[in-house]
């Protein structure tokens, strides 16, 4: 079995998306097909084309189906609290929040949760509106650890957990933004090599767009479900507690959840990232080589 060509349904229940299975069941050989077909008691018979056609619909359907995150452990919810400035687009956004809560799967209750606050490098000190905006003081920050400490305290939480060692997890965002975007560029800006957990991850709101046909935001959702928002609105572990209550309401009702985004739908290839870089002028800082501009 070619290395590239590796059984494309142990790679599709890790979580990686259609596109890339597709990919792999491309570069299969007849010998690979046959056999992948055979592991899902499918007829082998057939042209090299109707054989990946065959294994391509069995992954749209049976195989997404059997991805569905009951078969994890645990889900880490997710909700990132970052600097921000009134009607700055461009603001290098770095994360002053960071909240994760842990949900057990089996029983769909909240075990435990991660909270610290972050202090920010490249704007230390933080605006009104993003006081304002998110509850958070200057003295929350100014006592708190940088990213790189309290991005290792949440992997040792994980590691206390078991998570990707005796237990299989997943994160869990409210859309694409807080790894796309503020996680991405945190990395960016610290040096840091991005960890597998944060390329691929379950979005909340396009599941619960899909399934009710509707695409709002974290109180909208709760509403429709007949909920009131608890907590501080853009409180980082408010909005996350939330998030968690909405997840755990549509795995209740039996809505089809699985890891359904990831980096591969963005375009967050080097190019792209270092131009955000440069137009934050911190070309200074030590970039990780993940993030280094094209030749």
């Amino acid at each position: 079995f070619d290395t590239v060509a590796m059984s494309a349904t142990s790679q599709l229940r890790k979580g990686i998306p259609e596109s890339e299975a597709c990919g792999l069941i491309n570069k299969m050989g007849d010998d690979e097909l046959q056999r992948e077909l055979s592991k899902l008691k499918l007829s082998t018979r057939g042209k090299t084309e109707v054989l990946r056609r065959r294994l391509k619909e069995q992954f749209r359907t049976r195989m997404f189906k059997a991805d569905d995150v009951r078969h994890l452990d645990y889900i880490c919810v997710l909700d990132f609290e970052a600097t921000c400035e009134r009607d700055y687009a461009d603001f290098p956004h770095e994360i002053i929040e960071f909240p994760v809560v842990l949900i057990k799967v089996s029983t769909l209750e909240i075990v435990d949760e991660f909270h610290a606050y972050v202090r920010p490098t490249l704007n230390p000190k933080l605006s009104a509106f993003c006081t304002e905006l998110t509850g958070i003081t200057q003295d929350m920050v100014s006592s708190a650890d940088e990213f790189p400490v309290v991005l290792a305290r949440l992997q040792a939480w994980m590691t206390k957990h078991g998570l990707g060692t005796e237990h299989k997890f997943a994160f869990a965002t409210d859309g694409p933004w807080d790894f796309r975007n503020f996680f991405t560029m945190q990395c960016i800006f610290t040096g840091l090599e991005r960890p597998a957990f944060s390329r691929n991850w379950i979005d909340v709101r396009r599941h619960f767009a899909n399934k009710y046909e509707i695409r709002t935001g974290v109180v909208g959702m709760l509403e429709l479900m007949g909920y009131e928002f608890e907590g501080r609105e853009h409180s980082g572990i408010d909005d996350t507690r939330n998030i968690a209550k909405i997840l755990m309401t549509m795995l209740a009702d039996r809505v089809d959840i699985n890891v359904n985004d990831g980096l591969h739908r963005h375009d967050m290839g080097p190019f792209s990232r270092w131009s955000d870089v440069d137009r934050y002028h911190i070309r200074d800082f030590q970039l990780g080589p993940d993030a280094m501009p094209p030749p």
